[in-house]
């Protein structure tokens, strides 16, 4: 729950800015795959979650946080 709001707050506080370089205006968007670890659970196993959620946030169009 923490690590989702956390992410959530990052998220939006990056999509606010608008950076300007020369002309050119863009913004930067962030999608975050945020897993819980467990007892026990493995390294590899935390990465595998976090990866698999974060590929749900860019294949739902990104700008978003997902939680495994």
């Amino acid at each position: 729950s923490d690590g989702y709001l956390w992410a959530e707050k990052i998220r939006k506080m990056i999509a606010s800015h608008v950076i300007t370089i020369g002309p050119r205006s863009l913004s930067v968007t962030v999608s975050a795959g945020v897993c819980g670890l467990t007892a026990g659970m493995r390294t590899d196993e935390l990465v595998a979650g976090t990866t698999q959620v974060l590929g749900k946030a860019i294949e739902h169009g990104g700008n978003l946080v997902r939680i495994f």
